[in-house]
């Protein structure tokens, strides 16, 4: 399991100072536009440049709060949600159970309609070709 706290991180800054790395890279004629996909971009956010982590299968949201703030809006496309009422410094490892089990429970879909296996057991081939490692 791999835990990551975002400080000083804001989200939509790193999607433009991605697309910024790509726009000189195209300027320079080392991209073509066409090249661009969902890998290449990637490739460029802060998270993946430090390898920090893959995308989250799983985010912990404290406070009660409802809203995503501005957390790894790229890589979370496909992440499940977990609310917590308890406060950040208040999180323990109670809380951190109460999230895992109910992730246990969920279906994940990947983005598709049709139903797939229960988290804790989705494959290689339900997760887009993308092997698990152990994320969480």
């Amino acid at each position: 399991m791999t835990v990551c706290l975002a400080l000083s991180y804001g989200g939509r800054d790193d999607i433009v100072q991605a697309c910024r790395a790509l726009a000189k890279q195209v300027a320079t004629g080392e991209v073509h536009p066409e090249e661009i996909d969902e890998t290449l971009f990637e490739s460029r956010l802060a998270t993946h440049q430090k390898g920090i982590l893959r995308p989250p299968d799983l985010v912990v949201r404290t406070s009660g709060e409802q809203r995503w703030s501005n957390f790894m809006l790229f890589e979370c496309a496909y992440s499940e949600f977990f609310v917590s009422e308890a406060l950040w410094p208040d999180f323990r490892q109670e809380n951190l159970l109460a999230a895992l089990e109910s992730y246990g429970r969920r279906r994940r879909r990947f983005g598709r309609v049709t139903e797939c296996k229960p988290a804790a057991a989705a494959t290689t081939e339900q997760r887009g070709g993308k092997a698990d490692h152990g994320r969480v």
